[in-house]
């Protein structure tokens, strides 16, 4: 028998690697998308991954908790992935010609450093909040007037989108005690075991992402940071689950589709694959 080894106990100092990794890939990619012409190309994709890979490889012991550490290390690849799409595509030159230098650059590097779905964007994403179709760049600019007007920063408005934030991180907090005590595959009954075990597939990570996403919203919103508009939904509605397309597409989030869409693109573009083939689109969907 193996003998049992306890769990070394948690300090501070087991996280400052990790706290220092965390920091050091944050303001490198918030300067990198602030200040997109002070950098070479190539140079500030290989700091991006360079501060990456230290902080995954440090994550670990960032704090005592499995769960949050396993969202964290998601969180440093789906950023990095996101920056160095950035990079590359030329998203962060638009983003420049926005910025006057200073406090404003430093603004606008905010605003789309932890945006992947591009909220407030040219190339924001389509239905992100209900009943939205799409987003067309005709109409975007009417639409993104009409978000951004004064109007859409009222106290109001603002206790609002705050009231509905909080009732969520309690209802998402609320439904996850119950699953994890009555309705886990684990402790149900032999009829309700399968059912169960599909659903558990995707509602604690549905319940907590949704979580988080309410708690940094209330701060950000709370600060004035952010206006309620700049926090759509993170998930869609499941009225768009019904089919696998309608899952992955309009219900589940989209946090890697557009830089994991961009990255199979340039990776099928260097392999000489067309862009609107069989092979390119299969890829595409294997990968992102």
């Amino acid at each position: 028998m193996v003998p049992h080894t306890p769990l070394t106990p948690w300090s501070l100092s087991e996280a400052k690697w990790a706290l220092f990794w965390c920091t050091s890939l944050t303001f490198t990619c918030l300067f990198i998308v602030s200040f997109p012409q002070r950098t070479k190309y190539w140079f500030a994709i290989l700091v991006v991954l360079a501060t990456a890979y230290g902080a995954f490889c440090t994550g670990e012991h960032i704090v005592p908790d499995a769960v949050f550490v396993d969202y964290y290390l998601r969180f440093i690849i789906i950023l990095a992935s996101h920056i160095t799409w950035l990079i590359y595509s030329g998203a962060l030159e638009a983003n420049a010609q926005r910025a006057d230098g200073g406090k404003n650059a430093w603004m606008r590097g905010y605003k789309i450093l932890f945006n992947p779905r591009g909220i407030g964007e040219m190339w924001e994403l389509p239905h992100l909040w209900p009943a939205q179709a799409s987003v067309s760049c005709s109409g975007y600019g009417e639409r993104k007037q009409q978000q951004m007007s004064p109007r859409s920063g009222t106290k109001q408005i603002k206790a609002s989108a705050l009231l509905t934030h909080l009732g969520h991180v309690i209802l998402n907090f609320t439904i996850l005690c119950i699953y994890y005590e009555f309705l886990t595959p684990s402790s149900s009954p032999p009829l309700l075991h399968r059912p169960l075990l599909a659903l558990s597939n995707f509602l604690p990570d549905y319940l907590i992402l949704s979580t988080y996403h309410s708690l940094f919203a209330l701060l950000f919103i709370s600060l004035s940071l952010d206006s309620a508009s700049e926090w759509p939904p993170l998930f869609g509605t499941i009225r768009s689950a019904y089919t696998v397309r309608g899952f992955w597409g309009k219900f589940w989030h989209r946090l890697i589709y557009r830089s994991f869409n961009g990255h199979a693109g340039l990776i099928m573009r260097a392999l000489g694959f067309k862009e609107k083939g069989t092979a390119s689109r299969v890829c595409r969907g294997c990968w992102a």
